[in-house]
């Protein structure tokens, strides 16, 4: 499986309350769930590139490195859309990991709206997932928010 269920609600969950928040609020609701965030990209990061490449990271760095040695070597479009767009958010993950106390809106909030919901979406829209109803309203959510 791609990813499981649990996860798909969890990416829903945070992009629901992302999208109901205010719009000059949603930098802060990032803001507060940076942690959150980080976790679930690395729970994402770890269950694709354990299922695709059998090996189970010990970190984000140890993970983009098997992804740029693998990726190409998958021949499948969803396939690649899915890494192509997981590389593109973990070339941002200091933005999520970073424990200065600094303000990370002005750089989170385009990461999520952009390359995590490009992701996300990719995941969504997987041919394995097709008919998964998480899938599907993940779908619909990323298809009707900003």
């Amino acid at each position: 499986m791609l990813v499981p269920d649990n996860l798909l609600i969890g990416i829903h969950n945070i992009f629901y309350h992302f999208a109901t928040n205010a719009p000059h609020e949603q930098g802060e609701f990032l803001q507060k769930n940076r942690k959150k965030l980080k976790i679930l990209v690395e729970t994402i990061t770890e269950q694709l590139v354990e299922s695709y490449f059998h090996k189970k990271p010990k970190n984000i760095p140890t993970a983009t490195l098997l992804i740029n040695t693998h990726i190409a070597a998958l021949t499948i479009p969803d396939d690649i859309h899915v890494f192509e767009s997981l590389r593109s958010v973990l070339q941002h993950y200091e933005i999520l990991s970073d424990k200065s106390y600094i303000d990370h809106k002005p750089k989170l909030v385009p990461l999520f709206q952009n390359e995590i919901k490009l992701l996300c979406l990719n995941i969504a829209l997987h041919k394995t997932l097709i008919k998964n109803l998480n899938a599907s309203q993940l779908r619909k959510l990323l298809n009707g928010s900003q």
